[in-house]
């Protein structure tokens, strides 16, 4: 779905310059969807469920909007229509003002300008063509409410289920949902039973579903949740199907709510492990705490950030993997092997406060004799974490309300840990070449000697203390484009669960005023989702109004100014969670070099989930000036974690020709080197990048290959990233920016 600033969103939906896009162009993306949760507004589409002829014939479709207050504006789309359904007319009580022109497919999209009295009800009616088979499926079901909220203008988006219509079957009968399933709202630990009633031609065959999402297992005609946690709510709904068709039920809604007393463990233990060495744990008012350790014995250092207490005072957690290189083992040490994986750690809590457990697989037991006492220091209690810039360097640490804490680093070439100590300035130091401070607003700067030398520095902050987020505010890519050669594509995800306004823009004649030769003349944009071209432009000031639009929001992100006249493409548009495809083409069919970006214009929200995720960027690449370039800034106060590939021979396996055979990524601030790496296998931390890019849904690498890729912390600022092959070749190459949490 595409939400375009000013209501013309409709207008780019059913643009009628849809064309289907060349598989090889298609980009392999991890879609990040979470449903958003409103009040006030509801909106509901009738039928959900029903059976078609197998000749050509009609639907018409019923739609109820609730919502209360003063609306500005209303909206209705669906963002998928099946291919070769058309849309044929509009009705019912309150028809929309607004809807999509006779023969459009893709989507369908309507809006009220004028605003009837709630509920809204209308109808639509679409035709489809004869010989379907299969369910034929309407996606991306939402309305759209604006309104001004205290002098600020704001949107709520409901989404609706998914509308499915199957082809009946000669001599069988549809199911039809008799008895819905019905929602409850439970506490932690609480039982419910989902049932459904359906008659129909046998067999009925069933499957449950949580926020849209299949459960594995859930095939009968009832789902039990029992022992319910906070992670069972959510919107549930069953589909039953038989040869003839299929049907969806209604939603099912479970809420559960937990009532957690105070810990009576809150604070910060500290204490030793056996063989040598100290941990640290922080355990919170809900029960939740982190842990960080190291064993002097072994030369380890643990951190676990996802520890809990239960009310009978038993301690469970897992540490994760080690996130630095081997480091030396002494004589009698554990093999390495042992080291490898997560380690659960297991205690509890004795009458006097006191703990005691055991690190399970490393034959470690710690003790403490009970919570730090406060000192007066409690603006400087938590837990920090931060990364080092410009390397994959982390460090950890728990501090007490008496300045006593443990830090931890894991660095390439090994792990350390100390105690440290806290003064009323926030100065830290330690053994072990651990110094330091915690500033205002809970930074924290780090300084690390090595014992084998070298000096590291790091920086971040106390991990509950509000901050403004890092994140990625914009990200680009350039690289020759149009004619018969390949296209520059350009592939983004947004996350979270709200929408984002981004401006987006393909330069080409633009680029001649930084000196680049051979620019593209005429710049078209064409954005896809899920296949589909739901937004493209041309001459971005074509339009008068709009031209204005883009110059006040360009300035806005700090974008260069586009000259009047130009005939560069921009679009400002407002965009649902989800992965996008953006295309840099040519209006004339010439080739040329051009620029694809894309500005987040809501940096100055309030923090929330909704995000730039990754870029991703495929297209021709070799050495020298034929380098593929992608661009970054990062917002924030701390470093970021991100991962940078380079792919050229990783994409033969998804049937790529012509691939760079081998590639080389560096990472630029202005004109300095970052970072950089030429095999991915050979960098420093191979399991750690394999890891870090299953985290974020990126395709796996092949062992050993010729791609390049790193996982770094990088400090608030501008980068660029440069894909290059040896000298004198050239192949088709993706390079990827992964924003890594």
């Amino acid at each position: 779905m595409l939400l375009v600033e000013g209501w013309d969103w409709w207008r780019f939906t059913n643009c009628r310059e849809k064309r289907a896009m060349n598989p090889h162009y298609r980009m392999l993306f991890f879609v990040l969807f979470a449903p958003l949760v409103l009040r006030g507004q509801t909106v509901s589409v009738s039928p959900v469920a029903s059976t078609i002829d197998t000749a050509a014939g009609r639907v018409t479709l019923s739609v109820t909007l609730t919502y209360s207050g003063s609306m500005g504006s209303i909206g209705f789309q669906i963002g998928s229509v099946p291919p070769n359904w058309t849309f044929v007319s509009k009705g019912g009580a309150n028809p929309p003002e607004v809807a999509p022109f006779l023969g459009e497919m893709g989507s369908l999209g309507f809006a009220y300008t004028s605003i009837p009295a709630s509920p809204a009800r209308f109808e639509f009616t679409v035709a489809h063509p004869a010989g379907l088979s299969g369910s034929q499926v309407f996606s991306a079901v939402s309305a759209i409410f604006r309104f001004s909220e205290n002098g600020a203008s704001k949107q709520q988006i409901v989404s609706a289920p998914n509308l499915v219509f199957s082809p009946a079957a000669s001599g069988a009968s549809a199911p039809a949902i008799s008895v819905q399933p019905s929602g409850a709202s439970l506490s932690v630990g609480g039982t419910h039973t989902l049932s459904v009633s359906a008659t129909g031609s046998a067999p009925l065959a069933y499957q449950w579903r949580r926020n849209g999402v299949a459960i594995a297992g859930a095939t009968n005609s009832q789902y039990a949740i029992t022992n319910a946690a906070v992670a069972s709510a959510g919107s549930y709904s069953v589909i039953v199907s038989n040869a003839a068709a299929s049907v969806l039920s209604s939603i099912a809604t479970i809420t559960v709510s937990e009532s957690v007393a105070r810990s009576p463990h809150a604070g910060v233990h500290i204490g030793s492990l056996s063989g040598g060495g100290v941990f640290a744990l922080l355990v919170r008012d809900d029960r939740s705490g982190a842990f960080v350790s190291f064993s002097s014995s072994i030369k380890k250092a643990l951190v676990a950030l996802a520890v809990s207490v239960d009310s009978a005072g038993r301690l469970t957690g897992s540490t994760g993997p080690s996130t630095g290189a081997p480091s030396a083992v002494g004589v009698g040490s554990p093999p390495r092997v042992a080291f490898e994986g997560e380690f659960p750690l297991a205690g509890s809590f004795g009458a006097d406060g006191s703990l005691s457990g055991s690190i399970e697989r490393l034959g470690l037991s710690f003790a403490s004799p009970g919570p730090v006492r406060s000192a007066g220091l409690e603006r400087f209690s938590g837990f920090y974490a931060a990364g080092s810039a410009g390397g994959t360097a982390r460090g950890y640490l728990v501090v007490a309300a008496s300045g006593e804490g443990v830090a931890v680093v894991f660095t390439d070439s090994g792990e350390d840990g100390s105690r440290v100590t806290v003064d009323a300035s926030g100065r830290l130091s330690g053994g072990n070449g651990f110094t330091g401070e915690i500033r205002s607003a809970g930074l924290w700067a780090l300084d690390y000697t090595a014992i084998a030398g070298g000096r590291m520095s790091f920086l971040g902050a106390e991990t509950s203390a509000p901050r403004q987020p890092e994140r990625l505010l914009n990200i680009s890519s350039r690289s020759p484009t149009g004619g018969s050669g390949d296209s520059l594509i350009a592939g983004f995800v947004v996350g979270g669960n709200a929408s984002r306004r981004l401006l987006l823009r393909v330069v080409g004649p633009g680029l001649s005023a930084f000196g680049v030769s051979g620019s593209l003349p005429a710049a078209r944009l064409e954005l896809y989702r899920a296949g589909q071209l739901v937004a493209s432009a041309n001459d971005w000031d074509e339009v008068p109004a709009k031209a204005a639009e883009t110059s006040a929001i360009a300035a806005q992100v700090g974008a260069f100014a586009l000259k009047p006249g130009s005939r560069d493409a921009a679009l400002f548009a407002e965009l649902l969670p989800g992965a996008y495809t953006l295309v840099a083409a040519s209006q004339t069919g010439a080739r040329g070099v051009a620029l694809v970006e894309a500005y987040d214009a809501d940096a100055g929200k309030p923090a929330g989930s909704e995000r730039f995720v990754n870029i991703a960027t495929r297209a021709r690449a070799g050495g020298g000036d034929d380098a593929l370039i992608a661009g970054f800034v990062i917002s924030g106060v701390v470093p970021k974690r991100l991962l940078v590939r380079g792919v050229g021979p990783g994409l033969a396996q998804f049937g790529v020709e012509e691939v760079l055979a081998r590639t080389e990524i560096a990472v630029f601030s202005g004109d300095r080197v970052v970072t950089r790496n030429s095999g991915w296998t050979a960098g420093p931390e191979p399991a750690a990048i394999a890891a870090a890019a299953a985290k974020v849904g990126a395709f796996a690498l092949p062992a050993g290959s010729a791609d390049s890729a790193l996982l770094a912390y990088f400090s608030p600022g501008a980068y660029t990233a440069q894909l290059t092959g040896p000298a004198g070749t050239s192949g088709n190459a993706l390079i990827e920016v992964y924003d890594v949490p």
